[in-house]
């Protein structure tokens, strides 16, 4: 499906599929702080999965992109009873990533930075990711839905960040 969502095509072979934005992302509110955490995304990320199961959804696949893909790396290493599998997309993981370490939540305030058409498209920068069609369809409801730029801290919680294989229980 040409243009299509990864979501689209999911949901075109009868897979269920839900979208999770984390605090501060798409039309999800921001934190009262105004911060967005790794640890908080994890936690949010977390009750939703234990919400699907309360519905009857056994263990669903959790699929991560860029700065999710590490969210969702740390919920297959933490809590991976929850989850069937887990697939990393465009995931940002560096080893050598030195994380600014503590978190400012409660100590200043976030800063104000507004989105861009550049900043909207930069996961879309290697080349065949996605097609140039669905790429601008999410970068037109980025610019719709995320007119300020997510504030990050305790980024330094990324460090747990293990990669090596794993399987969840069965």
């Amino acid at each position: 499906m040409h243009g299509a969502s990864a979501m689209d095509l999911l949901v075109s072979e009868g897979i269920g599929a839900y979208a999770i934005d984390l605090r501060g992302m798409g039309s999800t509110r921001r934190d009262p702080s105004g911060w967005t955490t790794p640890e908080q995304s994890v936690d949010d990320v977390t009750d939703v999965l234990n919400y699907l199961k309360s519905q009857n959804v056994r263990r669903p696949m959790l699929i991560g992109w860029s700065q999710g893909a590490l969210i969702a790396q740390l919920i297959a290493q933490f809590r991976s009873e929850i989850i069937s599998s887990v697939v990393l997309y465009g995931s940002i993981y560096n080893p050598d990533t030195e994380f600014e370490q503590g978190n400012k939540k409660g100590k200043e305030a976030p800063p104000v930075v507004m989105n861009t058409w550049e900043g909207a498209m930069e996961d879309w920068t290697l080349p065949g990711a996605i097609d140039e069609e669905a790429a601008s369809a999410f970068g037109a409801t980025a610019m719709r839905t995320d007119a300020r730029k997510v504030s990050w801290t305790g980024l330094d919680f990324f460090h747990k960040v293990a990669p090596r294989p794993r399987a969840p229980p069965s």
